[in-house]
């Protein structure tokens, strides 16, 4: 009940389309970002655990990842707002 709320209140959908993933982030819309991790992360994390063999390792690349991910899109919209 709590989580069906909390949904509607932050409008989250259950599916976005990839443009709709792109606006939201472009938005700075939290719902993006979690969704894009959500979604794309357990992928990620099987080929670095593949390259890595360390559960640890793995888990702090794409921790790493989707921070600088996060920070370079920022960076790189402020420039390009110059």
């Amino acid at each position: 009940v709590i989580l069906v709320y909390l949904k509607q209140i932050f409008n989250y959908k259950e599916k976005y389309s990839e443009e709709e993933i792109v606006l939201l982030i472009k938005q700075h819309n939290e719902n993006g970002f979690h969704y894009l991790y959500e979604n794309y992360a357990s992928a990620l994390y099987g080929v670095i655990l593949r390259i890595t063999h360390s559960k640890e390792a793995s888990e702090e690349v794409i921790q790493d990842t989707f921070l600088k991910s996060t920070k370079r899109y920022v960076l790189l919209e402020n420039f390009l707002a110059r």
